[in-house]
C-alpha cells in the first residue's frame, strides 16, 4: 500500500518497520562477520593492499620505535612520502580524505609488523561495526490501546490532494533584456 494513501500514523508505522528490518539485517551481518575489515571497506582497500605489496624500499627515520618512515613513490623514485604511524598520517593526503590508510602507511605498517586496522578509525573496523548494532537494542511494540486508537484515527485524517502539473509548455516569467535596464 502506498504511504500517500495512508494517514500519517500509518505511514510512519510503515517507515518504522522498514527501518527495523534494515537495522536487524545489518545487525545480523555485523554479528556474523569474522574478518578484520568489514566487507564494505574490504573492496575499497583491495587496490591499496595490492599497491602496498609493490613497494620495496623504506627508510625508517627513527630506529627505536619505527613509527617515522619515508616511503619512495613507485611512479617517481625521487619523490618520497613521510609516514607517521603515531599520528596516523602521510604526506600523500589520502588518510585525511577518507580516513583509510594509504598504500604508504600499509607498507610502513607491514614493514614494522603491525596490522593496518591500528591505523583506521574504530568505526571502520569490524569491532566498531558490531558496536553500531548492539544486540540489546529492542524496538518498542505498540500496545492494544495504541493500535485501537490508531485505527480510529484513520477515518478522521484526510490528506490534501496530490498536485498535478498543468498540461502544455511550462510558463516562465518574461525577463527584460539587459540593455533595457541601462536606458
Amino acid at each position: 500500500m502506498e504511504a500517500r494513501m495512508m494517514h500519517i500514523a500509518g505511514a510512519l508505522d510503515v517507515l518504522v518497520k522498514l527501518f527495523q528490518r534494515h537495522f536487524n539485517q545489518n545487525r545480523t551481518k555485523a554479528q556474523r562477520c569474522t574478518a578484520i575489515i568489514p566487507p564494505r571497506l574490504e573492496s575499497k582497500l583491495q587496490d591499496t593492499i595490492a599497491l602496498a605489496a609493490r613497494y620495496t624500499h623504506i627508510d625508517f627515520l627513527n630506529e627505536e620505535d619505527l613509527t617515522l618512515s619515508r616511503v619512495r613513490s613507485l611512479a617517481n623514485p625521487s619523490t618520497a612520502y613521510n609516514v607517521d604511524l603515531r599520528l596516523i598520517g602521510c604526506e600523500c593526503g589520502r588518510p585525511n580524505l577518507d580516513y583509510l590508510p594509504c598504500a604508504h602507511m600499509m607498507f610502513a605498517a607491514n614493514s614494522k609488523g603491525s596490522n593496518c586496522t591500528h591505523f583506521m578509525l574504530h568505526k571502520n573496523t569490524v569491532a566498531g561495526w558490531k558496536e553500531q548494532y548492539p544486540s540489546t537494542l529492542e524496538f518498542k511494540v505498540p500496545t492494544d490501546t495504541e493500535v485501537a486508537a490508531h485505527r480510529l484515527m484513520g477515518s478522521a485524517i484526510k490528506l490534501p490532494p496530490v498536485l498535478r502539473r498543468s498540461k502544455g509548455r511550462p510558463k516562465r516569467p518574461k525577463t527584460k533584456a539587459l540593455y533595457r535596464y541601462f536606458r
